[in-house]
């Protein structure tokens, strides 16, 4: 499938119809995201512990959502994960 934006010259009659949404909760994970307010705006604060968040409980939470569905890892032929903001 081939997705494409409003503005986008080679426009697709594909519609993506969602199912199933999950969002998750870490508990103890305050820490992990904050925001720095300057006079110039906000500044969002990442931890480098993230990464290691993640790695710990994707697969749990990503099997335990499919199996609500009826569905395994391997149904799926690809993910799409927000990879986060900037890097410096």
């Amino acid at each position: 499938m081939i997705i494409t934006g409003d503005n986008h010259t080679n426009k697709t009659n594909n519609q993506i119809s969602f199912v199933a949404t999950q969002s998750k909760l870490y508990y103890h994970s305050l820490e992990v995201m904050g925001w720095k307010f300057l006079d110039t705006g906000f500044k969002v604060l990442f931890s480098q512990d993230i990464p290691n968040i993640i790695a710990k409980n994707i697969y749990k939470d990503v099997t335990s959502f499919l199996e609500k569905h009826n569905l395994k890892i391997e149904d799926i032929k690809n993910f799409i994960f927000h990879p986060g903001g900037k890097k410096y």
